[in-house]
């Protein structure tokens, strides 16, 4: 019904458009009473509307200079989109991160009374939407550029945090020796901070998101890479956390350096084969559900079989998550291109669409056009109408 309504308010857009004269209609004079009806919608604040219309005279007037004037403006309109769906992303991560540091700050300082909490509380969530919305307005920001900062931000605090907890960061050293009556003996113990682990954390955060905000000034991310990085990140800290229990790592600050040093592996495996490979978001998440899919059967069977041993325990999980994301992978080989395919046969609006030696059905869209309605012997006349596409196949010659 929308599609229907579209052609409506088009045709409507057609009739109110200056009329050329009968001996001069061309496709270049359609495309160009097309273009303004879609100037027009843009000017009424109708933009997916506008977007819509602008599509349509670029798939199908492309060699007009309407149709490429439509290519361009609808490109433009479809970036504005993104940035406009980034700013909103990192104004809601703004937002949250802004009230973790109204608690954290005060927590730095080690306050004990409830008013620096609140103080922080009132300030941090209103400081970081600011932040964001300024940063968002004073750049182009897609939704792939804010989430890397967003994952920047947790990066960094769990780095800071596990760092300052394997080098022992802030934490001092307390002797205790007995009178000598009892012998004079002396231990040495160390003794924890509560103020250093709080403090790592909000730097480390800090420290993060700058970084996230400095490459995706520099960059173009796209959804999909950020996607890949953050379950890159993930899966980084499952295999190295799982490897370390494999070889048994003796110790809790060696087994949390394998967490570390495993995720930042994981983190530029998916920065650096995300932009390689391509992949879409969707299929990103599909293939990383895929993988949990495996591990968790994994756990299953450990449970099943009752598997008493640490290693063996450990070593299913990871073989079968492994497969799961092999699995997945292969799954998903025709994700994006098929969604490109099955984007196509809509804008088509075909009934019956075959492309590449592949046959899809669709809803035939009601398109707009100036269609033929007489012939007087020297000139056709056209009036404005709809076309309906049942059929829309296209072949290809090899050489």
């Amino acid at each position: 019904m929308r599609r229907v309504w579209l052609a409506g308010i088009t045709i409507g857009g057609l009739l109110l458009a200056p009329a050329p004269a009968a001996a001069q209609v061309t496709a270049a004079d359609t495309a160009a009473v097309l273009l303004d009806a879609a100037r027009r919608f843009e000017a009424q604040g109708d933009r997916r509307l506008a977007d819509a219309l602008l599509a349509l005279i670029a798939r199908d007037y492309a060699e007009t200079p309407a149709g490429l004037a439509a290519a361009e403006r609808g490109a433009a309109l479809r970036g504005a989109d993104r940035a406009e769906s980034g700013r909103v992303e990192l104004i809601v991560w703004g937002t949250i991160y802004g009230t973790w540091l109204g608690l954290a700050v005060p927590a730095m300082f080690e306050a004990d009374e409830p008013t620096p909490y609140g103080a922080g509380l009132l300030l941090g969530a209103p400081v970081g939407f600011a932040t964001a919305k300024a940063y968002g307005r004073s750049t182009a920001m897609s939704q792939g550029q804010a989430r890397a900062i967003r994952w920047g931000s947790i990066w960094g605090t769990w780095q800071g945090a596990g760092w300052r907890e394997v080098l022992n960061i802030g934490d001092r050293t307390e002797t205790y020796c007995a009178p000598p009556e009892f012998g004079g003996f002396c231990n040495t113990s160390r003794v924890e901070s509560d103020v250093a682990p709080v403090t790592a954390a909000v730097l480390g955060g800090l420290v993060g998101t700058l970084t996230g905000a400095a490459i995706a000034r520099s960059k173009n991310i796209t959804t999909g890479t950020s996607t890949m990085v953050e379950f890159g990140s993930l899966w980084g800290l499952w295999y190295s956390g799982a490897t370390a229990a494999l070889l048994e790592v003796d110790g809790e600050d060696a087994g949390l350096t394998w967490l570390l040093l495993g995720g930042n592996v994981g983190l530029l495996a998916g920065a650096l084969g995300g932009p390689q490979l391509g992949w879409s978001a969707s299929r990103a998440r599909l293939v990383s559900i895929t993988g949990l899919a495996g591990l968790m059967a994994g756990l299953g069977l450990d449970l099943l079989f009752d598997v008493d041993d640490e290693q063996g325990a450990f070593a299913i999980p990871m073989a079968t998550s492994l497969a799961g994301l092999v699995a997945g992978a292969e799954w998903t080989r025709d994700h994006d291109a098929t969604r490109r395919d099955f984007g196509e046969r809509a804008s088509s609006g075909a009934l019956l669409g075959a492309r590449d030696g592949r046959v899809g059905l669709g809803v035939p869209v009601p398109t707009p056009a100036l269609l033929p309605t007489g012939y007087d012997g020297q000139r056709v006349r056209r009036e404005p109408g709809i076309n309906l596409r049942l059929f829309d196949l296209t072949f290809s010659t090899g050489r």
